[in-house]
């Protein structure tokens, strides 16, 4: 089963021959857990959408990555694929009845 990593705030030291610093990771959400609530997200905002309306989310890449996938309605693992960087934007709409992407990562 595939963890998120959630990051702390403690450093740690680790013994080697050479003492050096390393963050410590503690599990966070499985990728299912991330993929229900951004699929309960998708049919709060699906009804508006199909209504005509805009509605705009802003979040981490990596959970709108994985929002991606349930907008398409793909393996959420999937969402390891699309790259979406820093301060970039991206559209999901509707095409002929089927949800898509319009734009990614511009």
């Amino acid at each position: 089963m595939h963890r998120c990593k959630r990051l702390i705030a403690r450093k740690s030291y680790v013994r080697s021959s050479r003492r050096f610093r390393r963050w410590q990771y503690a599990p966070g959400e499985t990728i299912e857990q991330v993929a229900a609530r951004a699929a309960q997200v998708v049919q709060e905002v699906l009804p508006v959408i199909m209504d005509g309306q805009d509605v705009l989310l802003v979040a981490h890449a990596h959970i709108l990555r994985v929002l991606t996938t349930q907008w398409l309605g793909i393996d959420p693992h999937m969402a390891k694929m699309l790259r979406l960087d820093t301060a970039h934007y991206s559209s999901l709409g509707m095409y002929k009845g089927d949800r898509v992407i319009e734009h990614w990562n511009l």
